[in-house]
């Protein structure tokens, strides 16, 4: 169940850094130091430019996913929906601000999330999480 969750994690910060991109203004692909991002480390990476802001997402992908692997399966639980959450929120700031969906993106994007999570709870078998130990 943990890789499972791991892949649900990834996918939410994946569409995270890509909604950003899809929310730059057409100055940024000119002109990297016109990025609009509101969390200053990430915004670093994208004012060096797309190749630079790439690399860090695969890195920050990779080093997410090695760090909730890494831990104990209840830490690494707690972890993981620390960033889902966070990432969750970001990209919903993005659906509901910059593309305008007030709040019909954000409820709609948990729905999906929800339906995902809920699929990966349920395939743990009869007894839930418990059947599958630290998978």
């Amino acid at each position: 169940m943990k890789n499972r969750l791991i892949w649900l994690l990834l996918a939410v910060i994946a569409f995270d850094f890509g909604i950003t991109l899809l929310g730059q203004p057409a100055s940024y692909w000119q002109d990297p130091h016109t990025a609009n991002e509101g969390t200053p480390a990430f915004k670093w990476f994208m004012v060096h430019g797309i190749v630079c802001y790439a690399a860090f997402i695969l890195a920050y992908l990779v080093g997410v996913s090695a760090l909730v692997r890494m831990l104990p399966r209840q830490i690494a639980i707690s972890t993981g929906l620390v960033f889902l959450l966070a990432h969750y929120y970001a990209a919903s700031t993005w659906l509901s601000f910059h593309f305008n969906l007030g709040m019909t993106g954000p409820i709609l994007y948990a729905i999906a999330l929800s339906t995902g999570m809920i699929s990966i709870l349920q395939s743990g078998g009869p007894n839930g999480c418990a059947s599958h130990g630290s998978r």
